[in-house]
């Protein structure tokens, strides 16, 4: 019964939606970082002569995929998208389900 359930809650429409969802917004955090590190390359290629180079390209060599990630869970506000959505997409769903158990259970008796 439990796996049936299961199998019906994650070939839903809803959980397909909610999946890319929340791969959309990790995509453009990710863009987003990407960008960031690109202005920097620029920034470095540019002849100003304000810009502390070495720094700069510290900067730019520290920037690895483990950084964007970093970034993403404590600094943008696009986790705290990622976890409004997570929240939602579980509340739908698990009031949802105990509505429906509610009502089944409710006219066995």
């Amino acid at each position: 019964m439990i796996k049936q359930t299961y199998l019906k809650l994650l070939n839903s429409i809803t959980t397909f939606a909610i999946c890319a969802l929340l791969i959309i917004v990790n995509t453009v955090s990710f863009i987003i970082s990407l960008f960031e590190k690109n202005s920097f390359v620029s920034q470095l290629n540019s002849p100003s002569a304000d810009v502390n180079t070495e720094l700069l390209k510290n900067l730019i060599d520290r920037y690895t995929g483990f950084k964007m990630i970093f970034d993403f869970w404590f600094q943008s506000d696009f986790y705290l998208i990622f976890i409004i959505l997570l929240l939602l997409f579980a509340g739908v769903f698990l009031s949802n389900q105990i509505s429906r158990m509610s009502f089944s259970s409710s006219s066995v008796c």
